[in-house]
């Protein structure tokens, strides 16, 4: 009888066993691993000479705001164009003339003081006379108003640049693509027999 029961419950064993196995493969296996194929990757798609022109076109530098950057901030147009070793060149050429503007305008000073000695007290610790130091007074003058429009001339130019130095990427890219303008003399013959003198005009795509 005993042994009887040890093989009733061997066999309740046996099959909970195989049962827990069962499962175990069930969840092993109930999603299979999917491995994707070289056909189902995603192709690059090639873009034509005209989509590539206008992603080159999208990414240059706007000549107006660059002119107005500039126009704010000496400089700032040079920057936004990429074109940064302009930029100490212009600031090193502004320094340098309001160096000369603030010498030239401290001498015209000291000689506007020194004349008002000489008309009060008839001498001068230089001993200019009156005359000359009208002139030398009027010589730094004109050489501080001078470096005053250097300056102006220096701001313009530097708007300038910012803006054309714009225009002239763009037409660096436009030459990329396209080939140089070809002019070609030709002669024409009218209906009367004669000929006339003329040209053809021809821009090829690359």
């Amino acid at each position: 009888m005993k042994i009887i029961k040890i093989f009733i419950i061997l066999i309740i064993a046996a099959s909970g066993t195989y049962h827990l196995q069962a499962q175990d493969k069930d969840t092993l296996y109930s999603e299979p691993v999917r491995v994707l194929s070289d056909s189902s990757k995603v192709k690059r798609k090639k873009l034509s000479r005209s989509e590539r022109l206008d992603k080159k076109y999208q990414t240059l530098p706007d000549p107006r705001r660059a002119g107005l950057l500039s126009a704010v901030v000496p400089g700032l147009g040079q920057i936004y164009n990429k074109k940064y070793w302009k930029v100490p060149l212009i600031y090193g050429l502004a320094a340098t003339d309001i160096y000369f503007i603030d010498w030239n305008n401290g001498q015209y000073e000291e000689l506007l003081g020194l004349l008002f000695e000489q008309q009060n007290t008839g001498s001068n610790e230089t001993g200019l006379s009156e005359d000359q130091l009208i002139n030398l007074a009027d010589e730094y003058r004109r050489n501080r108003d001078l470096l005053i429009i250097l300056g102006v001339v220096l701001y313009t130019l530097n708007i300038v640049d910012a803006h054309v130095d714009a225009h002239l990427i763009e037409f660096r890219v436009n030459k990329k693509y396209f080939n140089a303008v070809n002019i070609k003399p030709v002669n024409y013959q009218l209906a009367t027999g004669e000929y006339q003198a003329g040209f053809t005009l021809s821009l090829k795509l690359k």
